[in-house]
């Protein structure tokens, strides 16, 4: 998922640009009017490994548009495998537009520390656990008015997604309702999909999913 929000796509609109990769720029408009873009997070290497934990979990103030409640409950393993990663990438120089945020508009607390856990491999809290971390939930679930999920209606679909100056994006239902969600598909129609973004009917999936 960083690598979706925080590389800008070519002209088709489809394939990420490989040559700013992780380099920030992508436009997320808010409802309230405002624009922000990406951070560069190539520029990682530059920042100590508590300060970036801090970032991506939304223990700082400055989240935006960052969907840091997904990553505030990571357990602690798999965010030090993640700054890792990010200290090993080769800084993107490049100029970012500046973000807009409307006068009345108020900076986000900082999410409180969570306790910080993963499920063992092979249960099914650890596919839930998963399930936030791939963001499945954040974003195929309808949102309240904090920008929350609303409970009873995780999965549902709903959730409207904007991607730069492209069309607006609504979400499907992923739920296991045979008709309103995708509970006739088969384990392996579904791993195609998230792996390869075509249904079990050949139908491509739209770019915002990230394939």
């Amino acid at each position: 998922m960083c690598q979706e929000c925080h590389t800008v796509r070519l002209r088709d609109g489809v394939h990420l640009d490989r040559t700013t990769r992780l380099a920030g720029g992508v436009l997320f408009p808010g409802p309230d009017g405002s624009l922000i873009y990406t951070a560069n997070i190539t520029l990682a290497s530059h920042y100590p490994e508590q300060v970036l934990d801090d970032v991506i979990r939304g223990r700082l103030a400055h989240k935006f548009a960052m969907p840091t409640r997904v990553y505030n409950r990571m357990a602690a393993d798999d965010m030090r495998d993640i700054i890792a990663f990010l200290k090993t990438l080769q800084p993107v120089v490049r100029s970012l537009p500046d973000n807009y945020l409307p006068r009345e508009s108020a900076l986000p607390a900082p999410n409180p520390p969570v306790p910080e856990h993963e499920a063992p491999t092979g249960t099914l809290e650890r596919a839930e656990y998963l399930s936030r971390r791939c963001a499945c939930q954040d974003c195929h679930s309808p949102t309240d008015s904090a920008g929350g999920s609303i409970p009873g209606h995780l999965f549902e679909g709903g959730m409207r997604l904007q991607l730069a100056e492209g069309p607006v994006h609504t979400t499907p239902n992923i739920t296991a309702d045979p008709e309103a969600g995708i509970g006739k598909w088969s384990g392996a129609d579904i791993a195609r999909a998230i792996r390869t973004g075509v249904t079990p009917e050949g139908r491509q999936l739209d770019p915002a999913m990230p394939y």
